[in-house]
């Protein structure tokens, strides 16, 4: 029987509690009290600061080209002068160019992706 494939759902939640553990670790946060503050405030800036962008596709399209031209404009665009104090991940250019060097493979299977990461930019 062949490795089950990971969704991205579950990669990103198991990428992004790691980073969260990271962060507490990294801000040397131990005290409960201490948490719920850093916690409450990372709510608040999910909740009350964080803007949404809504795509709407209409017909076929890579969606790897959209990501990245909404990457694009975030880096080189207007968007990159303003001060955004909750950016979610930041991407600089290196990030763009290994999403264009990747886009192609999206529609393949992950080991073909990760087949093509490993030999292609690794």
């Amino acid at each position: 029987m062949g490795k089950e494939e990971i969704s991205y759902q579950a990669r990103t939640k198991k990428y992004s509690s790691r980073g969260f553990c990271n962060k507490l670790l990294r801000k040397k946060i131990v005290c409960n009290d201490n948490k719920v503050e850093w916690v409450s405030e990372l709510v608040h800036q999910a909740v009350d600061l964080m803007g949404i962008t809504y795509v709407e596709i209409i017909n076929d399209v890579n969606m790897a080209q959209v990501f990245l031209w909404l990457q694009e404009k975030s880096l080189f665009g207007e968007a990159a002068l303003c001060y955004n104090p909750t950016p979610g991940l930041f991407f600089t250019a290196v990030d763009m160019a290994r999403n264009l060097l990747l886009s192609p493979t999206m529609n393949q299977s992950i080991q073909d992706q990760e087949l093509f990461y490993r030999k292609h930019w690794l």
